[in-house]
């Protein structure tokens, strides 16, 4: 029917928004961290700073820039440091995902 959006045409929307929306988390991990330090980073941890990094974007809807970046690493970085439980909020913060 003309007009219609078929559902092939919203999943192929969502696949390059999500795309997108990788690539801006990845520049922004990159200008608060080295790559060897991201490369290095467990993937529990690399969960919880992705979804840092996403709340920040959704809120602020641009592209962050490099003290923006820094500041979400130190949240980051804090939030790593009161973590007593160890890997258990890594993990639950994985499930979250």
């Amino acid at each position: 029917m003309a007009g219609m959006k078929s559902p092939y045409d919203s999943e192929i929307e969502q696949v390059i928004a999500n795309r997108r929306l990788a690539e801006r988390v990845e520049a922004c991990a990159l200008l608060a961290f080295a790559p060897e330090e991201l490369a290095a980073m467990p993937a529990e941890q690399r969960s919880v700073l992705d979804m840092l990094i996403k709340r920040y974007l959704n809120r602020a809807g641009d592209t962050p820039e490099v003290g923006d970046c820094l500041r979400l690493r130190q949240q980051f970085e804090q939030f790593c440091d009161r973590q007593t439980g160890g890997s258990d909020s890594f993990r639950l913060a994985a499930q979250l995902r």
